[in-house]
């Protein structure tokens, strides 16, 4: 009983002390910046609800699948192709500029007779005319399946003989080498297209002539004809492909490419479509992602690595095609990791390349309790030993955090610098300021409310920062509660820009296993940001003229028109203590200018007129949790 007793206090005293703190925090100048701010966002109508909501409240759940169900039941039914639509496509087709043969190559050997009767039918229903449709067949085939190819009459489509028991490998190099069309695309047996999907394919290449590679938006079909789980996918994400098979089965290969790479290889027979499309991408001019549900996928049906329903020897043949992959491009990497429990999902861990110094830049003024935690945190936990510490000083005056400053410079010596900056509170500036001193190659804005989770964050950062092709690298930020914080920026949302997966729980698969793996994002949050000094630089570092809001957003997108990528790693997670976040009372002349400020960012970047490329524009804009739009 007493030991029962003891626990009962000490968990009473650290209520009173959450409490506490909370009270503490809603008194502080944080919270009146946070209202202010709120309220300014709600009067320019890019929120209906408030982004900054304490912690102390739940966020929205999200939604549950018989929900997610629902709401496509609906939407399909919403945007359903209409016979006036097909009609207005078959008149455009005369001023089309080229109208490419697209060959459908189905190995149909085993097929079930009924599928391949419903797999044929979605080809005849094409509204775009310049198709063939190749059917790979042995002589053991059942007899139902010759009675079903008796069915239909049509030039465009050939048997193709293949050996009796042939593997998946040979049959798909047999179809291959009997197309002579442009395009050539696999096709399950069992699967459909969509009667305008050919269409849409080949007005994709019209309008960009250099496409090579073609994929669009796909979902699951029963035997019923209830179509459910749609993958609404981003446009060219290489990244997000280095951790899943995201483009899914049916993508539309240029013939000449597949035949310049070799074709398909039966050393990765589980992994054919992940391989080709590795090897493929690696040699093409363009890869185009059409934003239109036209690939329908039989549930039944499994030959490829595609998520997220992959066999175990799919996903090993997954991992020995991404291996081949990095080798073949001169990646040194450490390894390639299946995700237990996200299968199809895989984890490539990069080589660092020495010497890769990177200076840690926190702005910071006052509450020693914060900066304590965050430095803390990277003193003690942080596994990589390269790293220095440069804090900006933006005006501290009490006693308690000029005596943590002294402390740290002599506990950790060269490992700790200081700068002071007086002036008003401006994040850009103070960032801007810190790097101009630098000569790191790598810097990594982190803000003092944070706390490091995993040891090797600063790896899991520099690993993908140090390639030449990426600019801005974030990792998954945690609610003190545990729920995810931030797992990439998508812009649009909230009328700005809004956190994927905000309030999920952080072992959760999320939008198609994009919470666990690495994925691109149009942006990061700069509350823990790694990018290359030389990128920060070139591009003009933060825009000063915004000082508290969105300059992150603003620095990625410009890395972004400068030609780099940026990405995700949810291997690296901090804690965001995000309510500990210090700000400064606004004034009606400063809610002027912040309304000013975000009014022109909305205008540089076209918010509301484009869309993110990373994130489809049939999904929310007033979620996180990648929900339908209404």
């Amino acid at each position: 009983m007493a030991a029962a007793s003891d626990r009962e206090q000490r968990l009473e005293a650290m209520v009173e002390r959450l409490q506490e703190r909370e009270r503490a925090m809603r008194a502080s100048r944080f919270w009146q910046l946070r209202d202010a701010y709120t309220e300014l966002k709600r009067r320019l109508g890019f929120i209906t609800r408030d982004p900054l909501a304490p912690l102390s409240q739940d966020g929205p759940p999200p939604a549950t699948a018989l929900e997610e169900h629902a709401a496509y039941a609906l939407w399909v039914e919403r945007h359903a192709i209409r016979d006036e639509d097909l009609a207005r496509m078959r008149a455009f087709l005369d001023l089309m500029p080229q109208t490419p043969e697209i060959a459908v190559l189905v190995p149909a050997a085993d097929a079930h007779p009924p599928h391949l009767d419903a797999t044929i039918r979605s080809v005849l229903a094409q509204v775009y005319p310049h198709w063939r449709l190749h059917l790979a067949l042995d002589d053991s085939s059942d007899l139902e399946i010759v009675r079903v190819l008796d069915r239909f009459d049509d030039g465009r489509i050939s048997i193709v003989p293949v050996g009796r028991s042939a593997g998946m490998a040979p049959v798909c190099s047999e179809l291959l080498a009997a197309a002579t069309s442009a395009f050539v695309g696999f096709l399950g047996s069992g699967d459909l297209l969509a009667p305008h999907a050919l269409f849409e394919f080949v007005f994709a290449i019209a309008r960009f002539p250099a496409t090579d590679i073609v994929y669009s938006d796909e979902d699951k079909i029963d035997d019923a004809g209830h179509r459910f789980d749609p993958y609404f996918k981003p446009q060219w994400s290489p990244e997000s492909l280095l951790s899943r098979m995201y483009a899914g089965r049916f993508t539309a290969y240029r013939r000449s490419l597949l035949e310049a790479v070799g074709g398909v290889r039966s050393a990765f027979v589980d992994a054919l479509d992940y391989d080709l499309l590795l090897r493929a991408s690696e040699n093409a001019r363009l890869v185009t992602h059409v934003p239109s549900m036209l690939y329908h996928r039989r549930s039944a049906a499994s030959w490829t690595t595609t998520m997220p329903d992959a066999s175990p020897r799919q996903v090993d043949a997954g991992a020995r095609a991404l291996r081949d992959a990095l080798d073949r491009r001169g990646e040194p990497f450490a390894g390639v990791e299946a995700l237990a429990g996200y299968p199809g999902a895989y984890r490539v861990r990069f080589t660092v390349q020495r010497p890769a110094a990177v200076t840690i830049v926190i702005p910071t003024r006052d509450k020693s309790d914060v900066l304590e935690r965050a430095i803390d945190s990277i003193v003690h936990l942080s596994t990589y030993d390269d790293y220095r510490l440069l804090i900006v000083d933006n005006g501290s005056i009490e006693a308690a955090t000029l005596a943590t400053f002294e402390r740290y410079e002599r506990e950790l010596g060269a490992r700790f610098q200081r700068l002071r900056d007086d002036r008003p509170f401006n994040f850009s500036q103070l960032n801007n300021m810190a790097v101009s001193e630098c000569r790191s190659p790598f810097v990594i804005l982190l803000n003092n409310d944070t706390e490091v989770v995993t040891p090797d964050w600063i790896e899991a950062l520099v690993e993908y920062g140090q390639r030449p092709e990426i600019g801005a690298v974030g990792p998954q930020l945690l609610y003190p509660d545990g729920r995810v914080q931030h797992a990439g920026v998508i812009i649009g949302i909230g009328g700005v820009a809004g956190h994927a997966h905000k309030y999920f729980d952080p072992e959760s698969a999320g939008y198609f296993a994009s919470l666990q793996a690495t994925t691109n994002y149009s942006a990061v949050t700069a509350a823990c940001l790694l990018v290359r000094r030389e990128v920060y630089e070139g591009v003009g570092g933060l825009d000063e003229r915004l000082p508290v809001a969105f300059n992150d957003v603003d620095f990625c997108l410009r890395i972004l028109e400068a030609g780099f990528r940026n990405v995700y790693v949810p291997h690296a997670r901090l804690i965001h203590h995000e309510s500990a976040t210090r700000g400064y009372d606004m004034s009606p002349e400063q809610r002027a200018r912040e309304e000013q400020e975000v009014v022109a960012l909305r205008k540089r970047w076209e918010i509301g007129v484009k869309s993110d490329p990373y994130y489809s524009p049939w999904l929310s804009r007033e979620h996180e949790d990648f929900r339908l739009a209404d």
